[in-house]
């Protein structure tokens, strides 16, 4: 009688499934009570462990040794205890293969099951090694990290070619007022062609010019660096609109790349409120009006440079007060899946409705154009360029006594006029150093017998500078002899380095300091994705406080004085009363936080000085401060920063 063979296939072939189980890719193992003993194991548990290796019946704190702060034995036993499986991928893990002590590093991929055997629970655990998948993947985000790093690398290099390449500061004239932004737009280009600047011509009329070379990258900044160089010297040379682009254009075909070049050039005349202006394949200057009208002006003909078109035509227009013209590179304005004319009309509108802000509407034009057209980002760089025809501001004269506190009053005067000629911050902290030392002199060394008036005079020319003459009738008594030299020497030192030029001329009918500093108006030069506007200088305010503020704030066991405004002259006993009183004569450890300094004059710098070199017996004195604030950078000219913890 034969079997039946449905019987026969039935029947468990037990060498058969030892066998499968010896073979399998996958490391097994199978653990049983508290102890967690191994009961059986696979061959590809050996390639983790090393050959040779006792593992069954031993528990797993002496099978796996190596393993024990690895937290596997938790795992196990948590899915003994509780019948939870357990799963983990890539899990890094440590084993002694050779038996020496030195540990491999492993990847498994595992997961952990319980079985029921003879009403035990029992864990089977199951791992894949993945060391080869982990380990090819970090290397090969290694490479793309080194390569996108590499690309960072390549990027900065040419945004800081075209940095270097593009004015950082616009010249600031009394009577037009200018701003302009360049915005890179963030794509795998990096910096492109785009250009602009602006040159004070010798006869009161401005020139400014936006352009755009064809491309991107190192090649294209460049090329962009020789056409704007070239163009600015033919403007101060003297040249006029057609001669410059005739000239340029001749220029830019001997230059590889620099065909299909685009240029505007316009020159304001303040005196007839009239602007010129040509065009090579460039798009049209826009004038928008103080009622908010925007229109563009008709291009008079002429295509790009280097490319035999026909030579521009100039053309010349009246302004009306407070017109503001606005220059730009196409990127501003096209788009790849947008019509041209679309962005015309869109750039026309946002202008129009851009508000002003009182003073500068310039800037906000500027502003507004790029925050109203970026959309969802830009295609290109854009360039924008924007000038405004206003009124000069009159020159100031003060005539004041000279008497300590003297130098606060020419401060808020001088301040409230740099702020009607649109000086710049960083300027307008350099003159007031500048000028207060000057007029704190005169308080202190023109009179020694006597009083007398100081007299300031300051003025704005069209070639961008401020001009101030500090004089008095006295005869100076020399500071040693006065015992009134409070400086330490230092006012000198800090006038010259906040002024281009200090003049002192001693007469027996008084002295006269004159100064004189280029001021102009920073550009702002940014990535699409940054929201900082790129300003590199120093944080500072040239804003008026009347007076020192001292705020005494008492943290743990330091006080704190926190000081506000200008520390000058004035307010140096003020302030020595209170570090004295604070620190209990220097006893007391004390931190003085310069951040809301707005300035501060030799004087000030002096007890500074002094008072971090009063530690008789006690706390150093700490003064606090961010590097970009007034205060470091006063202390800076004097080389007194290291002085200064960052704040």
């Amino acid at each position: 009688m034969s079997e039946d063979p449905e019987t026969i296939a039935s029947v468990p072939d037990t060498g058969l499934v030892l066998q499968a189980f010896d073979e399998l890719a996958a490391a097994v193992a199978v653990f049983s009570g508290p102890d967690l003993v191994v009961r059986a194991v696979n061959r590809a548990v050996f390639a983790l462990t090393g050959p040779g290796r006792e593992l069954v019946g031993r528990p797993f704190a002496e099978a796996f040794h190596e393993l024990g702060d690895q937290h596997i034995a938790d795992l196990i036993e948590h899915v003994r205890r509780t019948g939870e499986p357990v799963d983990a991928q890539e899990r890094r893990m440590l084993f002694d293969r050779r038996g020496t002590g030195t540990l491999d590093e492993v990847f498994l991929s595992f997961s952990m099951h319980p079985i029921m055997v003879g009403g035990e629970r029992w864990v089977l655990a199951h791992a894949v090694d993945v060391t080869a998948i982990v380990v090819g993947r970090r290397e090969a985000q290694a490479a793309a990290d080194r390569s996108a790093e590499r690309y960072r690398s390549a990027r900065e290099v040419v945004w800081a070619l075209q940095r270097s390449m593009l004015p950082d500061r616009l010249p600031l004239l009394p009577q037009v007022r200018m701003a302009a932004h360049y915005v890179v737009a963030g794509d795998e280009n990096a910096a492109g062609g785009d250009w602009f600047d602006a040159v004070a011509l010798d006869d009161g009329r401005v020139a400014a010019m936006v352009g755009d070379v064809v491309g991107h990258g190192a090649g294209a900044a460049g090329l962009m660096g020789q056409l704007r160089a070239v163009m600015t010297e033919l403007l101060m040379d003297g040249w006029g609109v057609a001669e410059v682009l005739g000239r340029l254009d001749r220029f830019a075909a001997r230059l590889r790349g620099a065909t299909g070049s685009t240029v505007c050039l316009a020159v304001v005349d303040p005196a007839s409120a009239t602007l010129e202006y040509a065009s090579c394949g460039h798009p049209p200057p826009l004038v928008v009006s103080a009622r908010g009208v925007a229109r563009y002006l008709e291009l008079p003909g002429g295509g790009p440079l280097a490319v035999a078109a026909p030579a521009p035509r100039v053309a010349r227009v009246g302004l009306a007060p407070d017109d503001v013209v606005l220059l730009y590179t196409d990127g501003l304005v096209e788009r790849r899946h947008r019509p041209l004319q679309e962005g015309v009309d869109r750039l026309r509108e946002v202008a129009g409705a851009a508000t002003r802000t009182t003073g500068e509407p310039v800037n906000s034009l500027c502003e507004a154009a790029l925050a109203g057209m970026e959309g969802d980002g830009f295609d290109d760089d854009v360039s924008v360029l924007a000038l405004w025809l206003t009124a000069p501001v009159e020159p100031l004269r003060l005539e004041l006594p000279a008497v300590p506190g003297s130098e606060r009053v020419v401060r808020r005067r001088l301040h409230e006029w740099m702020t009607a000629v649109g000086v710049d911050q960083a300027d307008a902290l350099d003159l007031q150093i500048a000028v207060g030392e000057a007029v704190s002199n005169v308080s202190a060394h023109a009179y020694p017998d006597a009083s007398g008036p100081v007299i300031v005079e300051v003025e704005h020319d069209r070639a961008s500078r401020v001009s101030v003459t500090v004089a008095d009738h006295g005869r100076w008594q020399d500071p040693e002899r006065s015992g009134r030299h409070s400086g330490s020497g230092r006012g000198l030192a800090m006038m010259r380095e906040t002024a281009d030029v200090v003049e002192i001329d001693r007469t027996p009918d008084g002295t006269v300091v004159s100064l004189d500093r280029v001021v102009g108006v920073p550009t702002v030069l940014r990535m699409a994705a940054d929201a900082d506007a790129g300003d590199d200088g120093p944080a500072v305010s040239a804003d008026m406080v009347p007076a020192l503020r001292i705020v005494l704030n008492r943290r743990s066991e330091r006080t704190h004085l926190e000081l506000e405004g200008w520390l000058d002259a004035a307010a140096v006993p003020e302030l020595r009363a209170e570090v004295m009183r604070s620190s209990q004569g220097g006893a007391h450890p004390l931190t003085i936080d310069l951040e809301a300094v707005t300035g501060i004059a030799s004087a000030g710098v002096q007890l500074l000085f002094e008072l971090t070199e009063l530690t008789p017996g006690g706390e150093p004195l700490e003064l606090r401060a961010s590097p970009r604030s007034a205060a470091v950078r006063v202390l800076d000219m004097v080389d007194l920063s290291h002085l200064v913890e960052p704040r």
